[in-house]
């Protein structure tokens, strides 16, 4: 549902829209559209000059099922895999209109994730985990005629003790394809591991460290993550150059001449994501640092 809209036509085709609701995803406290007059008028192309979202509510849900529950989505009432597959062929497009969004605003916004889906294996919670997410973006997108998706991006993501700092590009492959790759430069992670191992409790999710391997109360992070996305989860991430700074280390070898930190340097099904919808996943680490750290033998 749209709200109080208002036009401008010069010297760009703007419309600026007060609250904007779409059911079950999205509300705002303003919506402004900006399109470039002159590709429009010879051309017949749709140019996004700017769009931009202020104080916004963005709702992001998996089901039980672990699919995503996202408006228009042809499995998103239950359905099976193989009726959205099909519903997916019958509704697609021929050709996907090309368009390019030059300058995306998002400020001050609110993400609410609910995630309904257990894991096998995993204790069963009594009420979705609900986890709310502050955003500050700035970034491009655009699609071509065959549907190939590009886009850009340098933002501020916060929130469960985690603030982010990154920029990145993130595309995706037209013509029905289930490819995401993705770029991200982190430039600063600053972690609170106590409120992190809360969440992945709460989330059923083991902490990926062995116990006792790290006593920091706080973790400061920056690098590089790129890989790839088949499903819900990445396919392939390699993570280079990798800086941690801070990190309080307690290192023991027991009778058997096995360290705590072992179970890092070999891959097992809970580490590398089997059991999730999407498949396994692929951890590559290249370029590990370590900066003022204190390790105790």
């Amino acid at each position: 549902t749209l709200g109080v809209m208002s036009l401008s036509v010069f010297p760009t085709v703007a419309i600026k829209v007060s609250d904007p609701v779409v059911e079950g995803l999205l509300r705002a406290r303003t919506l402004q559209v900006g399109v470039r007059l002159m590709p429009l008028i010879f051309g017949g192309t749709v140019s996004l000059k700017t769009v931009a979202l202020h104080q916004a509510e963005i709702t992001l849900t998996r089901r039980a099922d672990g699919r995503w529950d996202m408006p228009g989505t042809v499995a998103g009432n239950g359905g099976s895999t193989a009726d959205a597959a099909q519903g997916a062929q019958e509704t697609q497009p021929e050709a996907a209109a090309a368009f390019a969004l030059s300058n995306l605003r998002i400020t001050d916004a609110t993400i609410h994730v609910i995630d309904q889906f257990t894991k096998q294996g995993a204790g069963k919670r009594s009420a979705p985990l609900t986890v709310d997410l502050s955003l500050d973006l700035t970034g491009s997108v655009s699609r071509s005629g065959s549907g190939d998706l590009q886009s850009e991006f340098d933002g501020r993501l916060a929130g469960v003790g985690l603030i982010l700092d990154a920029r990145g590009s993130v595309s995706r492959g037209g013509q029905g394809s289930q490819r995401t790759r993705f770029d991200v430069t982190v430039d600063q992670a600053d972690i609170d591991i106590a409120k992190a191992r809360e969440l992945a409790a709460s989330a059923g999710q083991p902490w990926p460290l062995p116990e006792g391997l790290l006593g920091s109360h706080n973790l400061k992070l920056g690098g590089r993550a790129r890989g790839e996305f088949g499903g819900l989860l990445p396919a392939e991430v390699v993570i280079s150059d990798l800086v941690v700074r801070g990190a309080d280390l307690a290192l023991s070898r027991d009778q058997r001449g096995s360290w705590n930190f072992d179970p890092l340097t070999r891959a097992t099904p809970e580490r590398t994501g089997a059991g999730d919808p999407g498949g396994n996943s692929t951890l590559v680490m290249k370029n590990l640092r370590l900066t003022g750290a204190r390790v105790a033998l």
